[in-house]
This record gives C-alpha cells, structure tokens and sequence, in this order.
C-alpha cells in the first residue's frame, strides 16, 4: 500500500513516485477510485488506507478536506464507497479512464498551487516495523470505564487499546499524524488480536470486570479467542466495519464475545438509534459537543480523554461513560 499524508497546513506533497505510478494506473483504465469529503478525517482516512491496501492504490490529498483513493481494484473502490456513504459522508466512486478530466483538473490545480506551499514534512515510514517490534507496554495501555452515579465514579470495564500516538516520531507531533492515526490505530489493533490468539491478556486487567479488546478493520473476522473467564467480554470494532455487521456479529457470538464499537462522532450520532449498532458501549473521543449533546442513547456512549471537571459534571448529568487511559 502506497499511502501520502500531508498535513493540513501543507495540503500536498511534491509529486512522487508512488503518485505517478496510480496515475498511470488510471490512464491505462481497468481500475476505480473515490473522492471523498473529509469531514470526519480519522474516520476517512483508516477507511480509504485499508481500501488502498485491498486493492493495491494510493491515498492522495490535494488539499484540506478532500481526500483521493486512486488507482485501486475496482471492487475495493466501490466498497470504501458504499461505506462512506452510510456514514453520510459525501463520496463520488471513480472510474477510470472515464474520469481522468475529473483528475486531470485537480492535478492542475495542484500543480498551480505547489509554488506557494511550504516545504512537506517527510513521510512517516516504518511504521509496520515499530508495531510489530516496539515492548507492548509501551504502545498498549489497559484503560478503566466507569460512569459518575450519585457523585462517585462506579467501574464499568476495562478497555485495551492501542496508543496510535506512540508510533509516530516526536517530529510529528502536530498536523501529520492525523492522517496516519487511523493506519497506526489498525497496526496496533492487529497486534492486540494476535496477543488476544495467543492468549497473552494484559497485566493488571481487573478478573471481576468486563474486558473490552480493539479489533482491527478486517473484511471479514478472523479466528477469534475464546474470551478470559468472566462475563461481559466485548470486541471493539471501528465504525467503518457496520456495513460488515453480521459476519462479525456471528463470529464474536460463537466465540464468546459481546460487540462495542469506537470512532463515534457528533455526525453520526443517528447510528445509536435503535439497533443499527448492536451491543453495548460506543466511544468515541471527548469532545464539548458529545459532552453537551450525547445523542439519542447516552447509556451507551463512553467518552475517552482526561477526566476534567467539565466531563465529571456532564457525566453525571447525561449518564454517558468515562474511559480514561487508551484514547477512541
């Protein structure tokens, strides 16, 4: 997979090889893309980058919130697509030649536009080789759920996760990482299952409390653990596995396994109604507006970050939970 990741001040990077050879992909035709509106750019990002792994592209962004998947198998543009867009996330599926004038006008004007550009960062690499080697214990971190109920803090579950932010160089400690967090997150979720195969669960996870374990963005489930004694296990899946619900679902169920998910945003809040999200919690990044506006099922909603006071307050007001110690 051939990834380019600028940051949002520096919205494209110089023309590349990896870029030259999608675009010539796309002038000799037989392959798709999308270009998609980045509003939800972690949510974009881990979508588009496992699409381009699935079928061989590169993910390209001209500028601020746009993001390009080019050159990439015909079937895997058309299913990063149809995912986007049951998250209401605007996306058009691309398909080459016929779209080249569509390309050819935003490579224009990005060639227009590179003279005033400062300098991109270099591109994050070995990132793969840091996931696999790195001790765990320094990109994997066992959080503790809990929601505020009559001014105390009552402990729900834990949560094992990955650290994303710990496989990034301190270089790229504003900008860049954004687009590389949802790749990073998805590298560290795989180390975990392949722990969680082995039966290696984390120091300190508390035997009385349901354990919640990231999975990583896979088609289709892989051979899962059976889960550690106890009750309440759950996989967390990211929200783009929903339009792949049911063979996960059915997986997690034979194993043993409850379902929750993460990557919830303010703009897809509708997603808590009712049963389009089957299981139990779902969290997502604390933000003012979830704080202040949790959706239609705040019991379910479990909010990552430091515990301020603001958060504590609000917790207890709506009923959503706190995760502290492994981010969403």
């Amino acid at each position: 997979m051939q990834i380019t990741a600028p940051s949002p001040e520096s919205p494209a990077p110089p023309r590349s090889a990896a870029l030259a050879e999608a675009l010539r992909r796309c002038e000799a035709g037989g392959c798709a893309g999308v270009l998609a509106g980045d509003g939800l750019p972690r949510l974009v990002s881990a979508l588009l980058e496992e699409a381009a792994n699935a079928g061989d592209g590169l993910v390209w962004r001209p500028r601020a919130g746009e993001a390009w998947l080019l050159g990439t198998a015909p079937g895997a543009a058309a299913r990063a697509a149809r995912h986007l867009e049951r998250m209401e996330i605007p996306a058009r599926l691309l398909d080459f030649p016929r779209d080249l004038p569509l390309l050819d006008a935003a490579l224009a004007e990005d060639a227009a536009a590179a003279p005033a550009r400062p300098p991109s960062p270099p591109a994050l690499g070995g990132l793969e080789e840091r996931a696999r080697s790195r001790p765990a214990q320094e990109l994997l971190r066992l959080g503790t759920m809990w929601r505020m109920e009559g001014g105390q803090p009552r402990l729900l579950a834990q949560y094992w996760g990955g650290i994303p932010d710990a496989l990034l160089p301190d270089t790229f400690r504003t900008g860049a990482e954004a687009d590389w967090s949802g790749h990073a997150a998805n590298l560290l979720a795989q180390r975990l299952l392949a722990m969680a195969q082995a039966g290696q669960w984390p120091a300190g996870r508390k035997a009385g409390l349901p354990l919640l374990i990231d999975m990583p963005w896979l088609e289709e489930p892989p051979p899962l653990p059976a889960p550690p004694p106890g009750e309440g296990h759950a996989l967390v899946l990211p929200l783009a596995l929903l339009p792949r619900l049911l063979p996960w679902a059915e997986a997690a169920r034979a194993a043993g396994w409850g379902l929750a998910w993460r990557g919830m945003a303010p703009a897809l809040l509708g997603l808590a109604e009712g049963d389009r999200l089957p299981g139990g919690f779902i969290l997502a990044e604390a933000t003012a507006k979830l704080a202040a506006e949790p959706g239609p099922n705040p019991a379910r909603l479990a909010l990552c970050g430091a515990p301020t006071p603001d958060l504590l307050a609000r917790s207890a007001r709506h009923g959503f939970a706190l995760c502290h110690g492994v981010g969403a």
